[in-house]
């Protein structure tokens, strides 16, 4: 094995080795034995984790628009979540519902898997198919890995 293929196992393992162990700022339990953020009641019933209350709830919506879409909110959605925080909520579930989420999907991870290609083994003549589909072609082919990944994040966020 050389250098060069060891690296990303070292710093996967010194992350995990970073990570492995509390600080000192670890949460502590609380004097009923749960710690804080803990969803599971005494009684082994399972409670809904409570978010705190967001100081500017309209950023909050602006930062998860641009993660989830790739685009800012549109200005009214931006104006009903300062003027009512309660609708925060709404604004984010419509985002996961939006079909822009599956094509800033399939965009990061073809960042991050590098499958859209330019070159394909197979072409339009392969399939009796007129030569000007062909970079139709190889781009439909490389992203169809990255659509059935989006299509399953998306579905799930659901």
């Amino acid at each position: 094995m050389n250098r060069a293929s060891r690296r990303p196992l070292g710093v996967f393992l010194g992350i995990v080795a970073a990570c492995g162990s509390p600080g000192k700022y670890a949460s502590l339990p609380s004097e009923s034995g749960t710690l804080p953020g803990d969803t599971h009641a005494p009684d082994g019933e399972a409670t809904p984790p409570v978010r705190p209350p967001l100081a500017q709830p309209a950023r909050f919506l602006r930062r998860v628009a641009l993660d989830l879409t790739g685009h800012l909110p549109s200005p009214a959605a931006l104006r009903r979540v300062a003027d009512d925080p309660s609708l925060l909520d709404a604004e984010v579930a419509a985002l996961i519902t939006d079909p822009l989420l599956t094509e800033r999907m399939v965009h990061l991870l073809d960042e991050r898997w590098h499958l859209r290609v330019e070159a394909m083994p197979v072409g339009p003549e392969d399939y009796g198919w007129d030569e000007s589909l062909r970079y139709r072609l190889a781009r439909e082919m490389a992203e169809e890995p990255l659509r059935l990944m989006a299509e399953v994040i998306r579905t799930d966020a659901s």
